[in-house]
């Protein structure tokens, strides 16, 4: 049942971005420069939609918290463990850009 409801939520998007795009002369731009005519703003709209793309946005705030649990500020900055940590969290602070700009 939670599957059908997030096809069907999913359809109700689309109808949504169909809808804006029907109406002419909509002022409804993203960045004061896209229109939900524009082929960027309908696929950052369809990739924020997927029914995945929550989850997997939830699963990425898990595991960067772990590791942020992990740290600890007695270690000796040339160890291994705190340089693993530190390309992880530049990994994740590009990762969670790109969600905020995709949305």
């Amino acid at each position: 049942a939670a599957g059908r409801g997030s096809h069907s939520l999913m359809r109700k998007n689309r109808q949504s971005v169909h809808t804006l795009v029907e109406v002419e002369g909509s002022s409804d731009k993203s960045l004061c420069l896209f229109s939900w005519n524009n082929p960027v703003r309908r696929g950052c709209a369809r990739l924020v939609w997927h029914p995945h793309f929550d989850r997997v946005v939830f699963v990425l705030i898990l595991i960067s918290s772990l590791l942020l649990g992990i740290d600890w500020p007695g270690w000796d900055s040339d160890a291994t463990i705190k340089q693993v940590l530190g390309g992880f969290d530049i990994l994740f602070t590009v990762l969670f850009t790109i969600e905020m700009m995709l949305k």
